[in-house]
């Protein structure tokens, strides 16, 4: 199968530290792992024939448990995980079936190869990490099943819809924008939930769980740990946690209420695409270091400082009237001016400490296209118009970043739909 677009962010689940235990990414042996709970022996669900048994589900229960750190759960945490952990297991069997269905086969090898880079990366190795596992009573077989459905799953989804994916220059200009304009506000260290609502008519029940969860929250509930068991965005690995971010670039769903959480709380559930995010706030500041470098160009006109009322007023009429007729695109300034017995002057781009103070304090607010009014100068009168403006420091992602969190975004819904539609489709017997 032809792998025509790889992105890093696309389900950030696969194989990493995130989704192994913790403490055995760190090269810890001593896991403390839950074993007192139990389950009735036997099938627990058939998947299109493949049954899922109670040691798959008790598997990945302790799975669960043990990336947590959860040793003494409550008998919801245990009944909520255990219908966590069957639903994983259900989309894995389905993912498995379908890289059967595409003669993609990932050997025990390959998947070793991939989780022993992972581990590297954070100081392990991939023998201490079977021994833990092996240790704490976790299967290395089911370990690498999880880790195999995730890789071949990337790839169909990859392979399949990668690139039929177009992110168009017009909605990355579009982000753009919107982060530009939020690049000198407040920045937010955001965790996010998402909860999916799979069909219209299972919405009013969505957004219920999702209110209790949220009250949960608020009663004291690890952001973390709910992440990690209920959401379904691909930040779950990392306990919900999306980092640093300017307002611009959440969804605009959710960059309309994120400044109204206090630090420190989380939001009441918020619609989106697909189902509701939940937000955690946990920590706001000013943006800094920025730099701002501005695209201009001028049409001007040589005017002498003594020059009388009437001479001002007509080359007054006639910037305007240039100006009137550039209509914001600034590709027609220089056949505009020209037009009009003007002069046309690219000015290039400039950053903002370059700049006259009266100029900037002129030019700072204009948008896209926009101009100043009618300016003058030791050399006579013109207008300057603003092309394009650009904010950029550390904490400000750069048009391709934006393109391939675009993408990514695409990408992740179209694998949940796909993933939906291969389910809805499957015999699935619970028991």
């Amino acid at each position: 199968m032809k792998i025509s677009k790889s992105k890093t962010g696309f389900l950030a689940k696969i194989v990493t530290c995130g989704v192994g235990l913790a403490t055995l990414c760190n090269g810890t042996s001593n896991v403390a792992i839950a074993q007192s709970f139990q389950f009735n022996e036997g099938v627990s669900a058939i998947v299109n024939d493949v049954p899922i048994t109670s040691f798959d589900v008790r598997q990945r229960v302790r799975y669960l448990f043990a990336r947590q750190n959860i040793t003494q759960p409550t008998d919801e945490i245990i009944a909520q995980a255990a219908t966590q952990a069957l639903d994983a297991l259900i989309n894995e069997r389905l993912q498995l079936q379908e890289a059967k269905r595409f003669k993609l086969n990932i050997s025990d090898a390959e998947v070793d190869r991939i989780i022993d880079g992972r581990v590297k990366a954070n100081g392990g190795t991939l023998q201490q990490l079977y021994s833990d596992l092996n240790s704490s009573g976790l299967s290395v077989a089911s370990y690498r099943d999880t880790v195999r459905a995730e890789v071949a799953w990337q790839r169909i989804v990859v392979g399949r819809f990668g690139s039929r994916v177009k992110v168009s220059p017009d909605r990355v200009k579009e982000a753009v924008s919107r982060i530009q304009a939020s690049a000198n506000k407040t920045q937010y260290s955001v965790s996010e939930i998402f909860i999916e609502s799979p069909t219209p008519e299972e919405d009013a029940q969505t957004l219920k769980g999702a209110q209790t969860l949220v009250q949960k929250l608020r009663a004291g509930d690890s952001f973390k740990t709910t992440a990690e068991i209920y959401s379904y965005a691909p930040s779950a690995a990392t306990g919900g946690n999306i980092g640093w971010v300017l307002a611009g670039e959440l969804r605009p769903e959710v960059a309309a209420v994120v400044d109204k959480v206090e630090t420190g709380q989380v939001s009441d559930p918020i619609k989106v695409q697909g189902g509701y995010m939940i937000i955690g706030v946990a920590g706001k500041h000013e943006a800094k270091d920025l730099t701002t470098t501005y695209t201009l160009k001028q049409i001007s006109k040589n005017l002498a400082a003594n020059s009388d009322d009437a001479n001002t007023r007509k080359v007054q009429s006639q910037l305007l009237a240039s100006k009137s007729q550039v209509k914001g695109n600034c590709a027609n300034i220089e056949r505009v001016a020209k037009a009009n017995g003007l002069s046309a002057n690219n000015l290039g781009s400039i950053e903002d400490k370059d700049l006259n103070p009266e100029l900037l304090a002129a030019i700072s607010n204009l948008p896209q296209g926009g101009s100043t009014e009618i300016m003058r100068t030791k050399n006579g009168l013109n207008i300057t118009f603003m092309c394009e403006k650009v904010i950029s420091g550390e904490d400000i992602p750069t048009a391709e970043q934006i393109e391939d969190n675009l993408h990514d975004q695409e990408l992740n819904l179209i694998a949940r739909r796909y993933l939906r539609d291969i389910r809805r489709d499957a015999a699935i017997v619970k028991r």
